[in-house]
């Protein structure tokens, strides 16, 4: 199968024989632009590298010189900072980080970074904003493969980027460059080095006209990827050398480019010139390449004496083409495809002074007409004349989807046709049927060999024809094998059919089987596909405990189809309060768990419960009983103050105070007076104890003269606490100061 257009080995014969020799840029791989051949297929889902240490969103593992490498995130998408700092080392690189995260919208790179590998958002598909600071010095291959982007700057500390960084970006119209950077520059949205003497990334979303600027030397491999857009490419005089990828073919410069129109070349190029859109060697001797959206006739030049492997493959809109005298290398390939052009085209002329080739109702032959070479692909009827006597396996009647009719001269003694259909002289070998017939067709019984796809089925695997055959006839058997409509002549007995079914392959879970059903009388099979039989999963719940994480496993009690679930441990439990004060109600805490990712588990999987008597002021319990996927029982204390007063005044005495409070007798025993000559409590600090709840006052004697005090008073309960008595108090009133008296 052929895929989309190229243009490598054009330019390969180009400069094979041109006076312009390869020079090291086809070659190089510096600190510039580096070449690879990587692809991009079917990834996994998944994304990223989920092995090694984690914390937070993201898995990492440690580089020995320091720093860390960031392999995975798990996140819940949008707008990612990625930290500067993991488990205390900086993070260095970026590697599958964000691979197939199809939730990442924006990225913002910490100013550690200074490498970004292959993967790091491969197919981020809603990915549209991406700030790289500039410590990142690489940007690896695929490293942005298939993103969302539209745009990106590349910062002034980039001096190495992959020619496939920006892999099947079709959304990227431009790729910005800071003016400090020492390496790149941009111009129109097109990445160059930054003397412009080479064109190192042109991104897929450029759209219209391209003018490469003059000085441009040099152009590497797929610098145009999969540019789409581009209708019109300019080549300057300057531009005299193209990549040329050493092992695979299916890789140029100008590959895709399924709207590019025109190549224009400068008439002072060395190298290379231009004449109605299509790209010759300078002396156009050789054509190059031809644009896929060229439309109409197209004329080779009379200089023309060759045409490039591929050079007009894709060419779907071509419905003429005109061959000169001297063109005799039409660049069939190694698999001897030919020019490739669709079915527009349907007529192929060859002069006739032509020494190679000839032309005869529009028809590619060779000079004495004894081969056919090709039949374009647009003609709805052939006349094969009767000198042929050999027909290349490129004829292509297959993919001749217009082609109704193929009529062989009588007098040829090597080919015949009936019906529209092509035979061997003697009817025994039915070689081809066109690919544009449709309808009944009457199948001689002189057949004893059809040759394999000779009748081409359409894209839905249907088969345009119905084969009328003779009972018990070669083409009889063959229709049956190959699964081909057929019916017989009209009159003719055929089988009353009695069948018996067989399952010939068992279904499985996922892929359908088969049954075949045979005909007790005539042998006549039929086979049809039997359903798959889907996955019947069985669920096992591991609970969760406090310490250690669950699992939820459901594996198909057929297959052995497994998946895995983890259900996260709970880790944290946090009591929204801890104290309280008396108010005469009963006070209960809320409670949060949170697992070991993180995440707060619902509160539907555990209870809680209370002591009793969490009115008075106490020590009490909330009990926290987990169920459903989780398992065990966590007790969280919290403590009921008693309600606290405030002093009424402090009046001094001689070497000591008076100090007068208001009384507090709900949930209290009794009071502390706490004096300092600190005004932190931190030194010098006493406490007098009043074991009475209805006193209201106390003196303090015995203190320094003249010495400023500072006081303060709470209340305090007595409880018992595991059967020992424990005094809870309130909090501290405001402080009240005073001076002793001599």
């Amino acid at each position: 199968m052929k895929g989309k257009k190229f243009l490598s080995l054009g330019m390969a014969a180009v400069l094979a024989c041109s006076a312009f020799p390869a020079t090291s840029y086809a070659m190089e791989t510096d600190a510039e632009v580096y070449e690879e051949t990587d692809i991009i297929g079917d990834e996994e889902e998944g994304g990223g590298s989920s092995e090694g240490l984690r914390e937070g969103d993201f898995s990492y593992y440690k580089l020995e010189e320091g720093g860390v490498v960031v392999t995975h995130y798990y996140g819940d998408g949008g707008n990612v900072q990625i930290p500067a700092t993991i488990a205390g080392e900086p993070v260095k690189t970026l590697h599958k980080t964000f691979s197939l995260c199809a939730n990442v919208t924006g990225v913002t790179i910490p100013d550690s970074v200074t490498s970004i590998e292959g993967d790091t958002f491969l197919k981020c598909t809603n990915l549209t904003s991406v700030i790289i600071p500039d410590s990142v010095e690489n940007i690896d291959s695929r490293a942005f493969g298939a993103c969302g982007i539209t745009s990106i700057t590349i910062p002034a500390g980039v001096n190495r980027i992959s020619n496939r960084a920006f892999l099947k970006c079709s959304k990227l119209t431009e790729i910005a460059v800071s003016p400090d950077n020492q390496t790149y520059t941009s111009e129109d949205g097109v990445l160059y080095n930054k003397e412009k003497t080479k064109l190192c990334i042109c991104p897929d979303g450029k759209e219209g006209v391209l003018t490469i600027p003059e000085g441009v030397e040099y152009i590497p491999a797929d610098a145009f990827g999969e540019c789409d857009g581009l209708t019109k490419i300019e080549i300057p005089a300057s531009l005299i050398n193209f990549g040329i990828p050493e092992e695979d073919d299916n890789v140029g410069t100008f590959s895709g480019g399924e709207k590019l129109a025109e190549i224009v070349v400068s008439a002072d190029n060395p190298a290379y010139a231009s004449e109605a859109g299509i790209l010759y060697d300078k002396n156009k001797t050789r054509l190059i390449c031809c644009p896929v959206k060229k439309e109409g006739a197209v004329t080779v030049p009379d200089s023309v004496t060759s045409i490039a492997v591929d050079a007009l493959f894709g060419c779907n809109d071509i419905t003429k083409l005109v061959i000169p005298a001297g063109t005799t290398d039409l660049g069939l390939d190694e698999d001897g495809w030919l020019f490739g052009i669709g079915d527009k085209l349907t007529e192929i002329i060859v002069s006739a002074d032509n020494p190679k080739y000839a032309s005869e109702d529009g028809a590619l032959y060779n000079k004495a007409k004894t081969l056919l070479i090709d039949c374009p692909r647009g003609k709805e009827t052939l006349t094969i004349p009767a000198s042929v006597t050999e027909i290349a396996e490129t004829h292509g009647f297959k993919s001749c989807k217009k082609l109704t009719e193929i009529t062989v001269s009588p007098d040829n003694q090597t080919y015949a046709s009936e019906d529209g259909i092509l035979y061997n002289k003697e009817k025994t070998n039915l070689i081809a049927c066109p690919g544009g017939k449709s309808g009944e067709t009457v199948i001689p019984a002189s057949v004893t060999e059809i040759e394999y796809d000779a009748f081409p089925c359409l894209e839905d695997g249907t088969y345009p024809v119905q084969l009328i055959v003779t009972p018990g006839s070669y083409a009889e058997t063959y229709a049956k094998e190959h699964e081909l409509p057929y019916a017989y002549p009209e009159g003719e007995a055929s089988c009353q059919h009695q069948y018996k079914t067989e399952i010939t392959k068992a279904p499985s879970c996922t892929a359908a089987g088969e049954q075949t059903q045979t005909c007790q009388k005539c042998g006549d099979t039929k086979k049809t596909a039997v359903p798959a039989t889907g996955h019947t999963y069985q669920t096992t719940v591991v609970q969760a405990s406090v310490n250690k994480d669950g699992q939820i496993i459901t594996k198909c009690t057929k297959c052995g189809d497994t998946k895995t679930v983890t259900i996260y441990a709970p880790k944290t439990i946090r009591l929204s309060k801890t104290e309280f004060t008396y108010n005469g109600k009963a006070q209960k805490p809320s409670v949060t768990v949170t697992d070991s990712a993180g995440k707060t588990i619902a509160a539907s999987n555990y209870t809680v419960s209370y002591a009793s008597g969490s009115k008075n002021a106490g020590t009490y319990t909330a009990t926290v009983a987990f169920k459903g996927n989780y398992s065990g029982t966590v007790k969280k204390p919290y403590t009921i103050q008693p309600k606290g007063t405030s002093l009424s005044s402090v009046k001094a005495k001689k070497k000591g105070f008076t100090a007068k409070w208001k009384k507090q007798t709900a949930q209290t025993d009794g009071y502390e007076i706490q004096y300092s000559t600190d005004s932190k409590f931190k030194k010098g600090t006493k406490i007098k104890e009043v074991n009475k709840n209805k006193t209201t006052s106390q003196s303090i004697s015995k203190l320094k003269a003249k010495k400023k005090y500072y006081v303060r008073i709470r209340t305090y309960k007595k409880v018992k606490v595991n059967g020992k008595s424990t005094k809870i108090c309130s909090g501290w009133s405001k402080v009240k100061t005073v001076k002793t008296k001599k």
